[in-house]
């Protein structure tokens, strides 16, 4: 017995090969609804698994409501966060980093020689000199054509890139057309810089940090991923997975990146995941030194009026500077999110 003449078993088949031919362009084109659908599966997953734990290696200084009724409005002269960077130093902070630009002369302080320098940017420029300090930049993508600004002149990530078949894992990462840093006198005095960037999906939450990014012809890594090396210095390696995506591999951990250098995030729960040490505790002589001892520790503001949050799945006034904390947990752990390596066949079916 025959399945029948062949245009009739061609006649039966074509509603399924057309479904899959269908199938497969919407998600190569990756239309909205689509799109859509991955992003809320994301939401779920973040939703209904627990949290991983909170690492150790990580501490936040916060300019609270507290910090600033004790030393009053922001932003502080800068000799009062040289103060902050030296307590934090002798306490034995493994890296301190500024979730924070500085992008101008303090106008508190006395003009110097320089005319973009005044005595309390070079107060707090010493005082980063001798202590594990990562400055913070934030790329902008106008597309007005490259310019690297001098003051942005941080030293170059330790990078390694493994090339795939016929592909440089360089060439698909997102490219800055220039950036906003602290003036050039702190960033040179830094251990190294890195980006602040986080841009919310089109329904306003939250689900994806830039690790790394082009700037001229550099790779520009984020806060968190700068903050690591500078606590831990090791070289970084670049790889290009079979599936399109990149990994960023350090000594134990390996991190999933879409092509565009963009690693899911993965909560530690709702805001404040983390220890919240009052910047008032730490200038004041209260700091338990064993709270930053060994620690990665982002500092950020989160009084109400000078703080940033986003959204994300778990809450929707997540603090700014614990994106960064969340990352650099997930680089110390290996713990995060990422999206299977059969998700697009998944999808497509």
């Amino acid at each position: 017995m025959t399945d029948g003449p062949a245009p009739a078993r061609w006649r039966r088949l074509a509603p399924a090969l057309a479904s899959v031919v269908v199938a497969t362009a919407l998600r190569v084109v990756d239309p909205a609804p689509l799109v859509a659908l991955d992003d809320a599966a994301h939401d779920a997953f973040i939703r209904q698994t627990t949290p991983p734990a909170v690492s150790p290696g990580v501490a936040i200084v916060a300019v609270d409501e507290a910090s600033l009724a004790a030393h009053g409005q922001w932003p502080w002269r800068r000799d009062v966060l040289a103060r902050l960077v030296t307590t934090l130093r002798d306490a034995g902070a493994a890296a301190i980093a500024f979730d924070i630009i500085f992008p101008e002369a303090d106008r508190l302080g006395l003009p110097t020689d320089a005319s973009d320098v005044t005595s309390t940017d070079e107060a707090f420029a010493a005082a980063i000199r001798t202590a594990p300090v990562v400055t913070g930049m934030a790329l902008t993508f106008d597309g007005a054509g490259e310019r690297v600004p001098p003051a942005c002149a941080t030293p170059p990530l330790p990078l390694v890139v493994r090339h795939g078949e016929d592909r440089d894992p360089v060439a698909t990462l997102f490219r800055a057309s220039s950036a906003v840093c602290s003036v050039a006198v702190l960033s040179a005095a830094a251990h190294a810089g890195g980006t602040i960037n986080a841009s919310p999906d089109g329904d306003g939450v939250l689900r994806r940090l830039p690790v790394l990014t082009r700037l001229g012809d550099q790779v520009q890594p984020t806060l968190a991923l700068a903050a690591l090396v500078v606590a831990r210095p090791q070289p970084i390696v670049l790889d290009a997975r079979a599936d399109g995506g990149l990994d960023v591999v350090l000594d134990h951990t390996r991190l999933a990146l879409d092509a565009q250098g963009h690693a899911l995030l993965r909560p530690r729960g709702r805001g404040r995941a983390y220890p919240h040490l009052s910047a008032a505790a730490v200038l004041d002589g209260r700091l338990d030194a064993a709270a930053v001892r060994g620690r990665i520790v982002f500092v950020g503001a989160t009084a109400l009026g000078v703080r940033d949050t986003v959204a994300t799945a778990l809450d929707p006034r997540f603090p700014g500077v614990e994106l960064h904390a969340t990352l650099a947990d997930t680089l110390l752990t290996g713990v995060g999110a990422a999206r299977p390596a059969a998700a697009r066949l998944v999808e497509i079916g």
